[in-house]
């Protein structure tokens, strides 16, 4: 968001910070976050934003990031994207986190589905 804010560029690559290595993870930002107003809410810093961001997402619809990731990455499965492709864009090393995760979360749809029937 600092970034965009800066430059103007809606299409930045932030280094990620819990690496070792120098990995980087592609953000876009879309058209409808208006720059102006980005403005006004990085003055507070981005440590405060950060924390903002995670608090205002926790009160208000009972999610962390986390859950967004993972709410992300089952969208993407459901439109068919390759869980390859997925891997890369998540940055997870390992293919079969993905694939686990979301097959809890399909057999337990499949199983409310199957209850409601009962």
């Amino acid at each position: 968001m600092i970034e965009f804010v800066k430059t103007g560029r809606r299409e930045v690559r932030v280094k990620l910070s819990k690496r070792r290595r120098e990995d980087c993870r592609l953000i876009i930002i879309p058209e409808i976050i208006d720059r102006d107003r980005c403005i006004q809410i990085c003055d507070v810093g981005e440590d405060k934003l950060v924390n903002r961001v995670k608090t205002f997402c926790r009160s208000k619809y009972h999610v962390n990031t986390h859950s967004l990731r993972y709410a992300f990455i089952t969208h993407l499965l459901r439109q068919n994207v390759n869980p390859s492709i997925i891997a890369k864009i998540t940055k997870h090393s390992r293919l079969d986190y993905i694939l686990t995760y979301t097959q809890e979360k399909e057999a337990e749809e499949i199983l409310r589905e199957e209850v409601k029937y009962v």
